[in-house]
């Protein structure tokens, strides 16, 4: 197999190691023979894969000439996505969700366009916030909530919910975002192609006109180059709202009385001192029950955030004010920046000191040693 293609994407990988990097001839990679050949070997046996899109074709039924002729259709600018089969499929809740089934055609030319975009975003040098987990490569929930666990001394939680935020992306801000590090035209109309697709539900025909097609391949990379824009606004809160303290870094100070104890015990132990029993007793409940470090310094402030796909949560060290203006300026930028709505009920601030957060359908909450305790 000529390996032509790989070849490219692999200098498109290198190319947008440099983040300025804008590329300008993305399109002609959909000429590439060995990219459609890697990308059905990669769908074929994925769960779901044998089910019929609405052309009532299953991938077993793709081959050479398929991609001959999906070839000649990128050529000449004319091939379209065909709407996808929509069912519903049950949620954990009971509830159900849909979810489009594409044609075999559209699974291999949308693994393609994935490939190109995974290419620019998320290839060596990874465009995407160390924060964002969901659908990336040796990431996910685990990674998730393994960098919450890591959170210590938090004061207010911050729980981040978009309202049916993969139904309501918006494709022309989609576009204009994409349009950032991709000035190839051809290659986004062949994006905006598939996202206007629409869907076939029982004999009704229906048009997309917002939203990311559920069941898409190319649908989580999407959705993660919309929110990025989030992350990075994330970034600019910490930046303007985040505060040093003394010593010029963002670590707390340790409590005096908690090294107090600490002294002692430890000069009992070296046989320095001696202490009658009830006072060996009294010192060692003083350390347990009080906080090694204090939580009301007003010199600092430190702000949390991790994001898995549409979920989000903020970890904020700090006072309540700080966790306000938070959610009424990300409430602001999602509204007027990426045309979506935080939900008021559901996006809830918690005093960390006596309330759970609910983050991954894990509870998240404070431990005895300031840490964070996450469970299931």
């Amino acid at each position: 197999m000529d390996n032509k293609g790989l070849n490219r994407l692999r200098k498109v990988k290198e190319l947008n190691a440099n983040p300025n990097w804008v590329n300008t001839d993305l399109y002609r990679l959909l000429y590439m023979e060995d990219l459609y050949i890697i990308a059905y070997e990669k769908i074929k046996s994925a769960p779901g894969n044998m089910t019929k899109g609405s052309d009532n074709d299953t991938i077993d039924g793709f081959s050479m000439t398929s991609i001959n002729n999906i070839i000649r259709s990128m050529r000449n600018q004319s091939f379209d996505f065909t709407r996808a089969r929509r069912i519903h499929i049950p949620k954990a809740n009971g509830k159900l969700r849909p979810l489009g089934i594409p044609s075999p055609k559209d699974k291999v030319v949308q693994e393609v366009i994935r490939m190109i975009l995974e290419s620019i975003y998320d290839g060596y040098t990874p465009s995407f916030s160390d924060k964002s987990h969901g659908f990336r490569n040796g990431r996910g929930t685990h990674s998730c909530l393994q960098e919450v666990r890591g959170w210590h001394g938090v004061s207010w939680f911050v729980e981040g919910d978009i309202k049916g935020c993969f139904d309501n992306v918006d494709h022309h801000t989609l576009i204009h975002i994409l349009s950032k590090r991709i000035k190839d035209q051809k290659f986004l109309d062949l994006i905006w192609k598939a996202l206007r697709a629409g869907y076939m539900e029982g004999n009704t025909t229906n048009n997309s006109i917002l939203g990311t097609p559920q069941g898409s391949i190319v649908s989580p990379i999407l959705a993660n180059i919309y929110l990025h824009e989030f992350d990075m606004w994330v970034e600019e809160f910490i930046a303007r709202n985040q505060k040093l303290n003394r010593r010029g870094d963002t670590r707390k100070m340790r409590n005096p009385k908690y090294t107090y104890y600490v002294k002692e015990l430890n000069r009992i132990k070296a046989g320095k001192k001696r202490v009658s029993p009830e006072r060996f007793s009294e010192l060692v409940r003083g350390k347990i029950s009080t906080p090694s470090i204090l939580h009301n310094d007003p010199d600092l402030i430190r702000v949390k955030y991790v994001r898995y796909a549409d979920d989000w949560l903020v970890a904020i060290d700090g006072p309540r004010i700080t966790a306000d203006k938070f959610k009424t300026e990300a409430t602001e930028f999602f509204k007027k920046e990426l045309r979506l709505e935080l939900s008021v009920e559901k996006t809830a601030i918690r005093n960390a000191r006596n309330e759970e957060a609910v983050f991954l359908g894990t509870i998240i909450s404070i431990g005895t040693k300031e840490d964070l305790v996450v469970r299931a």
